[in-house]
C-alpha cells in the first residue's frame, strides 16, 4: 500500500463491503499507512467490529451503513464523506450482490440495479487531487 500512500498523500478510501473478507483486508493495510476509510457495508455488527479494527491499526474509520443497490443513500454516504474529508482519493468498489439472472435485464438493473449503482459516488472523484 506504500505506493498508493505515496501517489495520494491524503489518504482518503472509500470501500463498499469492507465488514469482512477483501473489503476489511484491503481497510486494514490501509489503516496501517493511516488512511481515512469511509467503511461501508450492510452488516451493521461486523461494520462495527471492522470499525474498531481500522482505528486500532493507526487508520481513521467512518463506518456507513450502506446497501450499494440503494442509489440515492450510496450518493448521500459517499458526499458525506467528501464533506468530512474534502474529497476522496481511492474508491474500492468490493460489495457482492446477489441478483438472480433474468433481474440482469430488468429495466431497474438497466437504471442503476446493480452494481452500476455506484455511479453516484463518482462526481466526487471529478475533484483535482
Amino acid at each position: 500500500m506504500l505506493a498508493l500512500t505515496a501517489r495520494y498523500p491524503q489518504r482518503r478510501a472509500f470501500i463498499t463491503g469492507a465488514a469482512s473478507g477483501l473489503g476489511l483486508a484491503l481497510a486494514e493495510r490501509l489503516a496501517g499507512d493511516g488512511w481515512q476509510v469511509g467503511l461501508a457495508d450492510v452488516q451493521e455488527l461486523r461494520l462495527q467490529r471492522a470499525a474498531l479494527q481500522v482505528r486500532a491499526l493507526g487508520g481513521g474509520a467512518i463506518p456507513y451503513l450502506l446497501d450499494v443497490t440503494d442509489a440515492a443513500a450510496f450518493h448521500e454516504a459517499a458526499q458525506t464523506f467528501v464533506t468530512a474529508h474534502g474529497g476522496i482519493d481511492l474508491v474500492i468498489n468490493n460489495a457482492g450482490i446477489y441478483m438472480a439472472a433474468e433481474r440482469l435485464s430488468s429495466p431497474s438493473f438497466a437504471r442503476g440495479g446493480g452494481t452500476s449503482s455506484t455511479l453516484p459516488a463518482s462526481p466526487p472523484l471529478r475533484t483535482p487531487p
